[in-house]
């Protein structure tokens, strides 16, 4: 069952706030057209003799200025109603220059300023961090269920939060040489008990075991890679993820989930009792923008909201929340999904009808030669169906975030000057 009560704070958005700009300046606009028509017409049909009132402002003003000042209003009337008509008809994001969104990037206030919180995890978290590494208020939360790769053997045989994600997030935001970075991600190729492994993975493990503290390993990594903002996971605690297909079978362990071949029903967290990082909880209180994705569905962004008191301080937040739907479906998991049966699935998976107030989807297509070798693979471009997102109360932005390069993903930069034009409009 959806519920469509939201409690707590009110929630700061564009759109309960637009309306009531635009009747105040639209009855502004047509006071000042009406009362600049009125006085033209007594300052050019009638004498002074015969209106009263006008006989009275003659007495200090000249009838030429008196004109003027008509002709003044009626202008401004005109520009009022002119720009709060362009507002209500314009979708935001498609027809607005890029160049408004850059000038934000450049804009020290919002550097240091506004405060972000961006939930998801493997490359689509790093894909949008690595286009906002600009800012120092920002705050990357990643899941910690990960059980595959280099991670899942860390994570089994050391006790440990699954670091690859982390990983990955710190260095999307790192100001370092790309030498550090390729340091950082370079996979073992060979040797054993190192083949497979990542030596950012185990440079985090080390710096775990030397400072005794796995929280205090990752601010230690962010400080050598000169990292800009903050990487946490959704939970501190050891957790796995279980998912239910509509056949009623089940799989445990996140890296199992998407080979099953059968459509997901729901995931869940084992156990479900696990507790929020205080950390990710005071993130979201005291943030400006929320931003769930791109990522794996089930696998990264669910993950993280399903732990338990997460999905309710974003529900209390006074922060607009933002969904950036996936360019491609991924085999196993979301295969046929449109972009409103990714949004449909977070917002019944939480109970939380109203959680999200913007979602931002690509409009562009990807070539024939790229769409063929992801059909190969059995994924496919995400079916943009504006009808069903719609009846989700939601603000839809449609954009060109397509990447230029041979794969089908977004691009840092346009999917960043995207989402800092959307937080134009609500934050700066």
């Amino acid at each position: 069952m959806v519920s469509n009560k939201k409690s707590g704070k009110p929630k700061f958005c564009f759109l309960k706030k637009e309306p009531i700009r635009s009747v105040t300046f639209s009855l502004l606009g047509i006071c000042f057209v009406i009362f600049s028509l009125v006085l033209l017409v007594l300052t050019s049909v009638f004498e002074s003799n015969q209106i009263s009132l006008l006989e009275y402002f003659t007495l200090y003003f000249p009838k030429q200025t008196l004109v003027f000042f008509a002709i003044l209003l009626l202008l401004t009337g005109l520009y009022v109603l002119g720009c709060t008509i362009q507002k209500l008809i314009q979708p935001l994001g498609v027809t607005d220059s890029l160049e408004t969104a850059q000038e934000c990037l450049d804009d020290k206030s919002f550097k240091n300023g506004a405060k972000v919180v961006a939930f998801g995890g493997g490359t689509g978290l790093a894909t949008l961090l690595r286009g906002l590494n600009y800012t120092n208020n920002i705050v990357a939360v990643v899941t910690a269920a990960d059980d595959g790769g280099s991670s899942g053997r860390i994570r089994r045989e050391w006790g440990l939060v699954p670091p690859g994600d982390i990983r990955s997030c710190l260095l999307a935001l790192a100001d370092t040489e790309p030498l550090m970075k390729s340091l950082f991600d370079y996979r073992f190729k060979a040797g054993e008990g190192l083949e497979g492994h990542n030596f950012g993975n185990l440079f985090i493990l080390a710096m775990s075991e030397v400072t005794g503290d796995f929280e205090t390993a990752v601010r230690e990594f962010s400080r050598v890679l000169n990292v800009r903002g903050r990487v946490m996971t959704s939970t501190l605690d050891s957790i796995g993820l279980k998912a239910t297909y509509e056949d009623g079978s089940e799989v445990f362990g996140e890296s199992a989930i998407n080979k099953r071949g059968v459509k997901i029903e729901k995931v869940s967290l084992v156990p479900d009792t696990s507790s929020p990082n205080p950390a990710a909880l005071l993130a979201i209180d005291n943030a400006d923008f929320i931003i769930l994705g791109p990522g794996s569905l089930y696998t990264s962004i669910l993950p993280n909201l399903l732990v338990p008191g997460i999905a309710e301080a974003i529900k209390m937040s006074k922060a607009p929340v933002l969904y950036v739907v996936n360019v491609m479906s991924e085999p196993g998991e979301t295969t046929g999904y449109t972009a409103s049966d990714h949004l449909n699935a977070i917002l019944e998976h939480l109970s939380i009808i109203d959680l999200v107030d913007y979602v931002l989807i690509n409009n562009a297509d990807f070539s024939d030669e790229t769409k063929k070798r992801y059909k190969e693979d059995g994924a496919f471009p995400v079916a943009v169906d504006l009808e069903k997102l719609d009846l989700l109360s939601v603000k839809i932005v449609l954009k060109d975030l397509a990447s230029s390069n041979d794969f089908a993903r977004h691009d840092p930069e346009k999917l960043a000057k995207a989402i800092i034009r959307i937080m134009s409009e609500e934050v700066l």
